[in-house]
């Protein structure tokens, strides 16, 4: 029977070859697949633990980027998970949707270079899990929060720590109202993105949308009138 610990060990020398050539590279994925299926197969979490912990941080990524890729960073156990994708150099972060405020903290510790975080359907997560990455993880610029327990107050400490943030996704994020809008639009000078749908802003919020371009996304947000709506597209048309 062959191993875990040997695949792992062929991963890590087809990824040193693969740096010297690219022709090795659909071994090195067809490799990677077929050990990472196995593992989740035999549902051997633990292994996955022990095994990443032993190979180089360039294949780490890879590795990470496949979980993400195949939907296995959401069938294998938080805490495994968490272990296997918190590293210094991580700069993305995609995890389970039951992520707590103290998991928060472990992760934002462990990956200071964090530029872009997902923590979608983490409803568990509340502001001071937020919080912990914005204090811990100063390179942010894209944050996707949707159905997390987020309120505006947490946007107003997230705004201040970090003003440059260039995409935040609030979707689904019913304490959303349009206090946290007007503290992104006055602060935020690097936005690009802003994704409100499903929050509970109102007319309100329009307004300050308006005071400079942005793309952003506000439907299902029962709060705005259609009258509102429609004299806000046609002065951004």
């Amino acid at each position: 029977k062959t191993r875990s610990m040997d695949f792992a060990a062929f991963l890590q020398q087809q990824q040193d070859i693969q740096e010297k050539s690219k022709q090795s590279e659909s071994l090195f994925d067809l490799a990677l697949h077929a050990w990472t299926l196995h593992l989740s197969l035999q549902e051997d979490y633990k292994e996955i633990e022990t095994q990443m912990s032993k190979v180089k941080d360039s294949l780490h990524a890879k590795i990470c980027t496949h979980f993400v890729k195949n939907n296995l960073d959401r069938r294998i156990p938080s805490d495994i998970y968490l272990s296997v994708v918190s590293r210094p150099y991580v700069t993305q972060f995609i995890t389970l949707p039951k992520l707590t405020d103290s998991q928060c903290e472990r992760v934002s510790q462990n990956s200071p270079l964090l530029e872009h975080l997902d923590i979608t359907g983490s409803i568990p997560t509340t502001d001071q899990g937020l919080l912990s990455f914005i204090r811990n993880c100063p390179k942010l610029q894209t944050i996707a929060l949707p159905r997390c327990s987020i309120t505006d107050e947490g946007i107003k400490t997230m705004v201040e720590l970090n003003p440059r943030l260039k995409k935040i996704n609030l979707r689904h994020c019913k304490k959303i109202t349009d206090e946290s809008v007007r503290i992104i639009m006055e602060n935020c000078l690097d936005l690009e993105e802003l994704f409100l749908g499903f929050t509970s802003i109102t007319d309100k919020a329009l307004e300050y949308l308006a005071l400079r371009p942005v793309t952003i996304e506000i439907d299902q947000c029962h709060g705005c009138t259609k009258q509102k709506f429609g004299q806000f597209i046609s002065t951004s048309l």
